[in-house]
């Protein structure tokens, strides 16, 4: 229903850094309100990594941990390793996807989002050049993406049911939880 509805736009990132080891890259970092549909990380270093804050928690992933995990198939919602090929046990250094986020149901975001690039200390090699990618649906226009929601689902209905959002505790009448806990 998307292409019916107001109020959002795509929000597409890819930022490719030549990092060094043991310091981090801010690549990044704000606000965002809607769902992240795909995240994606490429590298030439299996210990290359991608930190994401995201609600007070911090993730660190690499390649390696993807392959050493067994994450080499795609699941239906989940992380795995699209390319693991590395030359020499001797070097880090190699041709390595990843998929972090991948599913067939987008992943609710909200509030500060930041992405940071770098080369962990197990690495062979002094720097690696890193590219991150997703995908995501921004919310822009809160009032405006409900109200084209609401009409979109209701027809006239949703003009009625944005008339008693105004009467308190009815706010998100007519809206589901998959977007009432993204904007609310």
């Amino acid at each position: 229903m998307l292409p019916f509805l107001e109020g959002w736009n795509q929000l597409y990132f890819e930022k490719t850094e030549t990092v060094e080891k043991g310091k981090y890259t801010v690549v990044f970092s704000r606000a965002v309100k809607g769902w992240l549909l795909s995240l994606d990380f490429a590298s030439d270093d299996a210990y290359a990594s991608m930190k994401l804050t995201y609600l007070g928690w911090v993730s660190v992933s690499t390649p390696h941990m993807g392959f050493t995990f067994g994450l080499t198939m795609p699941p239906s919602f989940g992380s795995f390793v699209e390319d693991y090929i590395r030359p020499s046990t001797l070097s880090t250094a190699g041709v390595y996807l990843i998929s972090l986020i991948t599913s067939a149901y987008p992943f609710s975001i909200k509030g500060l989002v930041r992405l940071e690039l770098g080369l962990e200390a197990d690495s062979t090699q002094a720097t690696a050049t890193v590219t991150a990618s997703f995908l995501a649906i921004e919310i822009v226009d809160e009032k405006a993406f409900i109200r084209s929601y609401r009409r979109f689902k209701y027809g006239w209905l949703g003009w009625a049911f944005g008339v008693l959002s105004n009467i308190p505790g009815l706010k998100y009448i007519g809206i589901p939880k998959e977007i009432k806990e993204v904007v609310e």
